[in-house]
Formats: C-alpha cells, structure tokens, sequence
C-alpha cells in the first residue's frame, strides 16, 4: 500500500525498534554500530524485480559466535523507497518518546504513530513474499544462498509466518539432540551437520528450501 509500499505481518512495534534501533555489523573484525535504514543498496531477483535493502540490526548472537569473521552485516529487503520515507519520518520526530497531550490524556508520539501505522500497515493483500539471501565471500571465491517464499493461499498462512513459525517448530523438535547444554545460539545447530540435516529436511517438506544462487 502507498506510500509504504508494505503490509505488515508481524508487530508494528517490532518493526520501529528495529528501524530506530542501531545496527551492529562486524568491519575489520570490530563491532561497529551504523545507523539502521542507511548503506542503502539495489538488488534484483528472478520472478519478483528490483527491491532494496538496508542496514537493520539482525546479527545478534553472530556478533559474538562468529569471531574469525573479518566482515559481517545484516541487510532488511524492501520495495525501492521504503527506507528513504521511514528515515523522514524519524527525522520528523513521529518514534520520538516525547510525550504530547490527546484530549485528557499525555501520550508519547511514538505511541501515536505506532498505532497509525498498526491501522495503516494492516491494510491491503496479505498475501506476502520472504526472501532470505546469504553472501559469502573467502578471497576471490564467493557463493551465494537464497530462498524465496511465498503465501500460501491453501491454508491461508503467510510467507512471514511459514519461515518463522515453521522453522521454530522444527528447531524446538530437534534442540533436545543438541550435544551440549544451556543458552544454544541457533547458529550452534547449524555447525552440527546431522541437525542442521534434519533442519533442512523437515523445512522441505512444507517446499522450503535454501538453494545455490548464481553469483
């Protein structure tokens, strides 16, 4: 829907925070904190076209669990000029925490405009599309991971919640495999070559998959 060009499938809260929020990437081997929504880039893919993506503060554990890593960072995909309206209106004050007078009541404007963009964002086809890309780079070699996904209009779930929901499920069904104990980062599942092969198995069977990409 205009002007955001979005449909929001999860919560309104959320997606402030994380436009607001700074986001933590990995430069030289250092942990460095960039403004979310800037490194503003175009990207391309088969069967959708020309989106955008943006810094957004998505590593979390990566941070600290990948420590040979000489450069990491994390990137949201949008539709082109997403970034650029948000950043307005974070810049216009609407996600400031000041608070303002409604009627009776003093309200923080966040507050107000988040329960705008509840409203706003809420409207439109539901029916969405997920697209998860991984880039990886040793050298002059590099190879590329991607999955697309779409609604699933036969049971009427979307896109955000099958590759949400459905990997929680099968990663809580396999966790108690893990050999270790304690707080499990999720990347720690993925080393492990069995579990990561369950994971990867049971997701194909609701057509979830993470192919090779051309570079």
């Amino acid at each position: 829907m205009q002007p955001f060009y979005y449909r929001i499938t999860w919560s309104p809260t959320d997606l402030i925070e994380e436009y607001t929020r700074p986001a933590r990437i990995i430069k030289n081997k250092e942990n460095v904190a960039v403004d979310a929504l800037s490194g503003i880039e175009t990207v391309t893919f088969p069967k959708v076209g020309k989106l955008e993506c943006f810094y957004t503060d998505g590593l979390r554990t990566l941070l600290t669990t990948m420590k040979n890593v000489d450069t990491m960072e994390e990137k949201t995909i949008r539709y082109p000029g997403h970034a650029e309206l948000f950043k307005t209106l974070i810049k216009c004050g609407f996600f400031s925490d000041q608070q303002v007078r409604c009627g009776k009541q003093m309200l923080a404007i966040k507050s107000i405009s988040t329960e705008y963009l509840r409203v706003m964002l809420s409207q439109g086809d539901e029916q969405d599309i997920s697209i998860m890309e991984i880039e990886i780079r040793k050298g002059k070699s590099k190879r590329r991971y991607r999955c697309i996904d779409y609604y699933d209009s036969k049971n009427g779930i979307t896109s955000m919640a099958r590759m949400t929901a459905y990997t929680s499920s099968i990663i809580a069904q396999c966790i108690k495999h893990y050999p270790d104990f304690g707080v499990i980062p999720p990347e720690y599942l993925g080393m492990n070559k069995k579990i990561c092969q369950f994971i990867k198995s049971e997701l194909k069977k609701h057509k979830i998959t993470v192919t090779a990409a051309k570079s």
